[in-house]
């Protein structure tokens, strides 16, 4: 059984996708997933049609205990992996910080939370492993976990929670690496970043309306104010926006001018990316 085991995850190592193969973070993630789901399902059923092991205490043990959870903590790694590209990754500045930090305590709630089974597998005792690792468990999975999966499989609830352990610590890693990184970046924004802008006040106007007349921008489900852009322009620029009303209205009745001159900035950009290399970035064609 343990030949088989080893042999599925070596075999999961040179399947999954990478980025060389898959360079869309989310979509590699899903799919290593999937990947992992089936590998670990196969491992589990062959364990199960292993002479006696539905009616062996010890091999359900041995297999739940030591060989299983590598599998489940491949497979939940991925799973928060993708859902830290998913819901983490747009944020910036202060919602990341907090996103990164409530992701942390979450790891810590968990750890702390199974302190007492988690130091029993880590001392080596087995005396409990009758009624930890085998199918005499009845035990609650762990929140937060995608238990339709975990009960599809009928997991051992402990090996789950192994499986969470070894995922955890990995993940934990990761989101000190990124709240290290967003924490040196901030501190740096505010000491070093001088912004200064050298344009005219008329210009940032006509740059919140370029973005607001076509009203492309939404905020909670609605096109976007030019209050929103005034503000925000405000803030990037660090340049407060005073008479937009009277510039706005002006615009208006002016937007072909607008438009005119938002086509010469394009064209000046794309006349210098075709000087650029052969991999630049391509403006789309009709």
């Amino acid at each position: 059984m343990k030949v088989n085991v080893e042999q599925r995850i070596q075999e999961l190592e040179e399947s999954l996708f990478t980025p060389d193969t898959e360079p869309n973070a989310a979509k590699r993630l899903a799919l290593n997933i999937e990947i992992t789901w089936k590998t670990l399902l196969k491992a589990l059923s062959e364990a199960h049609a292993e002479p006696d092991f539905k009616d062996s205490e010890m091999q359900q043990a041995v297999f739940n205990r030591y060989h299983l959870p590598p599998l489940i903590g491949k497979w939940l790694l991925f799973h928060e992996r993708y859902q830290f590209e998913c819901r983490g990754h747009f944020l910036i500045g202060e919602k990341r910080r907090q996103f990164l930090e409530d992701e942390l305590q979450r790891m810590t709630d968990f750890f702390a939370r199974n302190s007492e089974f988690l130091r029993y597998c880590h001392s080596g005792n087995t005396e409990m492993d009758a009624d930890l690792f085998t199918k005499n468990n009845e035990d609650p999975y762990p929140d937060g976990l995608p238990e339709k999966d975990l009960f599809a499989a009928r997991l051992n609830p402990a090996s789950v929670i192994v499986g969470c352990m070894l995922a955890f610590e990995q993940y934990a890693e990761l989101l000190r690496k990124e709240l290290t990184g967003v924490t040196m970046s901030q501190g740096s924004e505010e000491e070093d970043m001088r912004i200064e802008y050298k344009g005219t006040l008329i210009e940032l106007v006509e740059l919140g309306m370029s973005m607001w007349v076509p009203q492309k921008l939404f905020v909670n489900g609605k096109p976007a104010t030019h209050e929103y852009f005034e503000n925000a322009l405000g803030k990037i620029y660090n340049t407060p926006i005073k008479n937009w009303s009277v510039r706005a209205n002006q615009l208006k009745d002016n937007l072909p001018e607008l438009a005119r001159k938002n086509n010469e900035r394009f064209k000046l950009l794309y006349d210098h990316l075709d000087q650029l290399p052969e991999d630049r970035p391509r403006k789309k064609t009709r």
